[in-house]
């Protein structure tokens, strides 16, 4: 909600507000359990200079992780999310020398072909319902135009739509393959700090990941800019500026977008943009506990019931702005199937190079 519609926030002070609000969590819980010695056990340079590489790859994996939110729906985000089971298994295949049953490929084979078929679904779906939107305009049109994508300015409404949704899947992938390297280098990282407690490891790499916030807020709109992304995009990211007419009151009431552009780093902040950071920075901060505490069925069906609660409660339901297509829902059921079954295989007595990555829990652990 905070990221779409007519007023937008700044994408990235979602990460910079949530790198700052980790910081106070990890020191405060440091100093409520050990007291005046965690602020120097905390505040170990050395330690957040070695962390500082995994927390400028998990920095820059969650601004594109920001930026997706800005084109997709978090359904479409979390269908996608699991096609990196195949990105897992080739890393950990090809650099970690695992090996994996036919039975597996073939369910991730099934998972990356009904996330496909997902986005195809929804670029129609979207095509169609914006056709239908031009019925209520357009009298001379017929609704059997809609369904055959015959109308004037299809072309036109086609190539926006496949433009959207390329560039939505270049900043999810993106996100994912930082994800995923950041993960081998955390776990890494973890087990040689294996004797510190958690909130200590985390406050590390936080105290390194708020510059590196802050660093990425620059980088990303020069970087969209460079690439040729539409100016509309990357121009309200641009927090430092603002539009040399937004003193100018009548400019302002002529179109509401017009504030993207004025008003500085918290431009446009509602309770929507709050209760997405707080809830985004628990479950940073929680997620690691989860993961070593939990057993793996709580953990397998949490994944499951997150990608169900997403798509279904969100999108299909609380923000959705029409009637979802039924080979999306099917696509996301199927999704959702073949990552319980995946992650339910086990392999043969034996046979343990076929277990799943660690890295694919290192990353649930350090990504959002």
């Amino acid at each position: 909600m905070a990221l779409k519609g007519k007023l937008k926030i700044v994408p990235q002070s979602l990460p910079i507000c949530q790198a700052l609000l980790q910081v106070i969590i990890g020191i405060s819980t440091a100093f409520s359990l050990v007291g005046k010695p965690a602020f120097a056990e905390a505040f170990d340079w050395q330690k957040i200079l070695k962390f500082l590489p995994v927390a400028l790859v998990f920095s820059a994996a969650q601004s594109f992780q920001v930026l997706a939110y800005t084109v997709l729906s978090g359904g479409t985000i979390k269908i996608l999310g699991q096609v990196r089971l195949l990105q897992t298994a080739l890393l950990s295949m090809f650099v970690l020398g695992k090996s994996y049953q036919l039975t597996q490929w073939t369910v991730i084979g099934l998972i990356v072909l009904s996330a496909a078929n997902f986005c195809v679904s929804k670029e129609d779906d979207k095509m169609r319902w914006t056709c239908f939107e031009e019925l209520k305009v357009n009298r001379t049109l017929i609704p059997q135009a809609c369904a055959m994508g015959d109308f004037e300015g299809a072309a036109d409404n086609s190539q926006a739509v496949q433009t959207s949704m390329a560039l939505g899947l270049c900043y999810v992938f993106t996100y994912l393959i930082l994800s995923d390297i950041g993960s081998i280098m955390c776990e890494r990282l973890l087990k040689d700090e294996e004797g510190k407690p958690y909130y200590i490891q985390k406050t590390w790499m936080e105290i390194g990941g708020f510059p590196c916030a802050i660093l990425m807020s620059f980088l990303v709109p020069l970087l969209q800019q460079f690439l040729g992304v539409a100016e509309s995009r990357w121009r309200p990211q641009m927090w430092w500026m603002q539009n040399e007419k937004c003193g100018d009151e009548n400019w302002l009431a002529e179109d509401e977008k017009n504030l993207n552009y004025c008003g500085g780093f918290f431009r446009n902040w509602t309770w929507a943009a709050a209760v997405a950071l707080l809830l985004n920075t628990s479950h940073s901060f929680l997620s690691g506990l989860v993961v070593k505490k939990l057993n793996s069925v709580v953990k397998l069906m949490g994944k499951c019931a997150s990608l169900a609660l997403v798509f279904f409660v969100g999108d299909c339901w609380l923000l959705r702005v029409h009637e979802p297509s039924i080979l999306c829902m099917l696509s996301a059921v199927i999704v959702m199937v073949g990552t319980f079954t995946f992650m339910n295989l086990k392999p043969p007595k034996g046979d343990k190079a076929a277990k799943a990555p660690a890295s694919s829990t290192a990353s649930s652990t350090a990504s959002a």
